[in-house]
C-alpha cells in the first residue's frame, strides 16, 4: 500500500504516501487521492531520487597546486615554443598534461574576459603564446595570488 493515513478537513485532503519505513511525502489536495495514484506518486519518487546517495565527483585542478605552479614557473623560467611546451608536458603524468592543458586553457579563457590578455585564434599555439607572455611579465608574488588565491 502506497497510502500510509489520509485525513480530510473540510475539502481539504492530507495523503502520507509511504516512501521508505522512515520516510513519508504529505500531498495537500483538494480531492481524496486513490490508492493507484498514490502508487504512482510513490514511484515517480522512488525513480527521481534512486541516485540520491550517489556522493558527486568534483573535478578539482587546484587539488594538486604544484603541478599547475611548476607549469606556470616553467612558462616563466623558460619561455617555452610549442615544441619545448609538449616535451614539458610529455614529462609528466599523462592525467597531470591533461589537467595542465585544461587549467592553461581555462586560465587563458578568463583573463581573456577580464581584457587582461588578448586571443586573437583559439588554436593551442596561440592560446600558450597569449598566456606565455603574460606570465612572464607577471610578477611571481602577483602570479601567485592570481592563479592559486594565495
Amino acid at each position: 500500500m502506497a497510502i500510509q493515513k489520509q485525513e480530510h478537513v473540510g475539502s481539504i485532503w492530507f495523503t502520507w504516501i509511504y516512501i521508505s519505513d522512515t520516510h513519508s511525502e504529505l500531498l495537500i489536495t483538494d480531492y481524496q487521492i486513490s490508492e493507484e495514484e498514490a502508487y504512482a506518486f510513490q514511484q515517480a519518487y522512488l525513480e527521481q531520487h534512486q541516485y540520491d546517495d550517489t556522493p558527486p565527483t568534483i573535478v578539482d585542478p587546484y587539488a594538486d597546486k604544484e603541478v599547475l605552479r611548476g607549469a606556470a614557473l616553467y612558462i616563466k623560467n623558460n619561455n617555452p615554443n610549442m615544441t619545448q611546451w609538449n616535451t614539458y608536458l610529455s614529462g609528466l603524468n599523462w592525467y597531470d598534461a591533461y589537467m595542465v592543458r585544461f587549467w592553461v586553457a581555462k586560465l587563458a579563457l578568463i583573463l581573456a574576459e577580464r581584457y587582461e590578455i588578448n586571443i586573437t585564434d583559439f588554436t593551442e599555439i596561440k592560446v600558450l603564446a597569449a598566456l606565455k607572455t603574460y606570465i612572464i611579465n607577471q610578477p611571481l608574488r602577483k602570479l601567485n595570488r592570481l592563479l592559486f588565491g594565495e
